[in-house]
């Protein structure tokens, strides 16, 4: 069974990665070799994917305070009035779990840099982002264990190192995504869906 310190430190660093804009960290690789090194059951696995899941989300009002307090260069933002036409309906609500759920995209930053700006309520906000971590983490963590695994059999590779290149990958993401407009893009998949009702 892994230690309590061992929770403590899975929470922090799947926190402080979170917790920086637009740039995540491997926080679900390092508790899948953790797990990996102390050995994985059902119990375990089950309390580290609450626990990175609870530190991902719980680091997301950071975000949320920064559109809160550059809201006023932001309210006239497109992005940032499409965030608060559509945040008060479910459209939202699927669209930040989808977000915060996806593997290796920052996408739920930019809709709580943008909620903070809108003034959407936060509260709300992470009730879904708590369930969603706990999923993304159950499923990264899973997969990881068995990536990681089958990655030992082939070659040395170490995970540190496979970190260092996500965090690389993440930050170029994380500046193709913020250039996006997300108002034609959000127009555009509305074009495709009433298109595909149409049929």
């Amino acid at each position: 069974m892994l230690s309590l310190a061992l929770f403590v430190f899975l929470f922090a660093i799947s926190f402080l990665f979170n917790a920086t804009p637009f740039f995540g960290g491997p926080y679900t690789l390092i508790a899948a070799t953790a797990l990996l090194q102390n050995g994985v059951n059902p119990l375990s696995f089950l309390l580290v994917c609450i626990f990175t899941g609870l530190g991902a989300a719980l680091s997301k009002p950071v975000m949320y305070l920064i559109g809160l307090s550059v809201k006023k260069p932001l309210q006239k933002n497109r992005n940032v009035m499409l965030v608060k036409r559509i945040g008060v309906n479910r459209g939202f609500s699927a669209t930040l779990f989808i977000a915060s759920v996806m593997p290796f995209l920052p996408m739920d930053d930019f809709l709580y840099l943008a909620g903070g700006a809108a003034k959407l309520n936060v509260l709300s906000m992470l009730q879904i982002s708590i369930v969603a971590k706990i999923i993304k983490s159950s499923i990264e963590i899973s997969t990881e264990i068995l990536g990681l695994k089958g990655i030992s059999e082939v070659t040395n590779i170490n995970p540190v190192e496979i970190g260092i290149i996500s965090i690389v990958v993440f930050s170029v993401l994380g500046y193709i995504i913020f250039k996006i407009d997300w108002e034609k893009t959000y127009q555009e998949a509305m074009k495709y869906v009433r298109r595909l009702t149409q049929k």
